[in-house]
């Protein structure tokens, strides 16, 4: 597990390998009240679904701490998915900003099918407390 206060702009994480699949995406749309019946007949993946799954096996490589604040996020969808599709994201730091005591973190992130298809592609901006260099 990586720190934050240890990244710079360009790192690179290690990428997550993921499957869209059935019990995923039934728990994003039970969870989130969606219209589980477009989705479920069309076999269709719920585009905030697959970003959501995404940002989650991306979050098990870097570790915040108590006090982290999600600050902004943009996404770009780029096209449909299907249940059962394998996903590969890629994230980067895009900036690290040190002020006074608080760090400005921004991450980019990148995710494709197995057939090199963009899914969706966006940033996500947080707000965090001193690293240990502080002190």
């Amino acid at each position: 597990m990586i720190d934050y206060y240890e990244l710079e702009p360009g790192y690179e994480f290690p990428s997550s390998n993921f499957t869209l699949t059935s019990l995923a995406v039934d728990a994003y749309v039970e969870a989130t009240s969606d219209s589980a019946a477009f989705y479920r007949e069309s076999g269709l993946v719920p585009p905030m679904a697959a970003a959501a799954l995404a940002m989650a096996a991306q979050s098990e490589n870097l570790s915040f701490p108590d006090g982290a604040i999600h600050v902004s996020q943009q996404v770009q969808f780029c096209g449909q998915v299907s249940v059962g599709e394998a996903i590969v994201c890629t994230s980067k730091i895009l900036s690290q900003r040190k002020r006074g005591k608080f760090h400005m973190l921004a991450i980019g992130m990148e995710a494709v099918c197995a057939d090199n298809r963009i899914v969706f592609k966006g940033s996500t901006s947080f707000i965090l407390p001193a690293g240990q260099e502080a002190g």
